[in-house]
């Protein structure tokens, strides 16, 4: 899973990517930590524990200090096609001299800027669909029929394809490298005195775009202290919850995504996969093989086994069931996929 963060410049893009993922570079790896593996780790005394992981991307920097539409047009939008998410850094702080941020108004900008290369791009693939010196195929005919019925209109209202489409036509939007119709969030980067920050938060996500409080640069300097320091700082500065911790859920939930896990003395680690997907389709996203060559799946959900203590009393206690291809993954399913290529 790949997410690109999107902000203006100075909106603390690149403290936002260190504290989520330690990372000093443009790219990072953010663990989605789950306790569930923690708890598997123990019980099946894992040489290793990996948690689920997402990599996020910084926002191109500009060479001429640019921050306006051609900017994001020619820059941030060709490095977002692809991602599976956008993560909106709004910005909540001010230095020493600036005027105070509007952070919906920041929203609103980076919304407009994406909309609006969309519409620069489907307004030229039209155009070439329309040229009548080139023969359209069958595909082209409906893909022009789709441009300018159902996509068009959407982006002439100033509206993010996302929430105004079928994801099923999202196909559409992807084959000529569109980005409004990808899945948004939204972080509230702000300073320690985030009294209204939360207020702001739930404004943003009225908008339809799920949004956390997150302070990264406060929340840098607090990595080094116990937990229980760290809490109490929070609590200080009235700070709810570490913002990560909420931004993981918005993610996973926003996504439609849930978390299977697979467990034994090598490795205890979590997978995600889309809601929906049945058990061959779980399977290849630890390796194709497993699902190309899938012949059943053996399946207890974490509470029971936990409950039970371990594999082999959940076994005992016939907890453990035998699942074939169409099985619809749960969240939380801890299993063990039989396969042969």
């Amino acid at each position: 899973m790949e997410i690109q963060i999107v902000g203006r410049k100075g909106s603390g893009k690149s403290t936002l990517l260190e504290f989520l993922t330690g990372s000093k570079i443009s790219k990072g790896v953010l663990e989605l930590q789950d306790e569930r593996v923690d708890v598997l780790s123990v019980m099946s005394a894992s040489k290793k524990k990996s948690y689920a992981k997402a990599d996020l991307v910084d926002t191109p920097v500009s060479k001429t200090g640019a921050d306006d539409e051609a900017f994001f047009e020619k820059q941030v939008v060709p490095s977002s096609k692809g991602k599976d998410a956008i993560l909106y850094c709004l910005k909540n702080f001010s230095a020493p001299g600036e005027s105070f941020p509007d952070p919906l108004a920041e929203l609103d900008l980076l919304e407009t800027y994406l909309i609006l290369s969309d519409l620069h791009t489907v307004e030229g693939r039209l155009f070439r669909l329309n040229d009548n010196k080139f023969k359209r195929t069958n595909i082209e005919d409906l893909e022009k029929k789709m441009l300018s019925e159902k996509i068009l209109p959407v982006l002439e209202t100033n509206k993010p394809l996302r929430s105004s489409i079928d994801p099923e036509d999202f196909i559409w939007a992807e084959k000529i490298g569109l980005v409004s119709h990808l899945n948004a969030f939204a972080v509230l980067n702000t300073d320690e005195r985030a009294e209204k920050a939360y207020e702001i938060a739930v404004e943003v996500s009225e908008r339809g775009i799920t949004c956390s409080v997150v302070c990264s640069k406060f929340e840098l300097e607090l990595k080094d202290l116990e937990p229980e320091e760290a809490q109490s700082f929070r609590k200080d500065f009235g700070i709810r919850k570490e913002g990560k911790t909420l931004l993981l859920k918005n993610l996973i939930e926003g996504m439609n995504l849930l978390s299977f896990l697979t467990t034994g003395p090598k490795e205890s680690r979590a997978w995600l996969a889309k809601r929906g997907s049945k058990a061959p389709q779980a399977a290849g996203k630890i390796h194709s093989d497993m699902e190309r060559g899938f012949i059943r799946a053996q399946i207890v959900s974490f509470e029971e086994l936990k409950k039970a203590g371990s594999y082999q009393k959940a076994k005992s206690l016939n907890l453990v069931r035998s699942e074939g291809k169409e099985y619809v993954m749960k969240d939380g399913d801890v299993v063990e996929f039989f396969f042969s290529v």
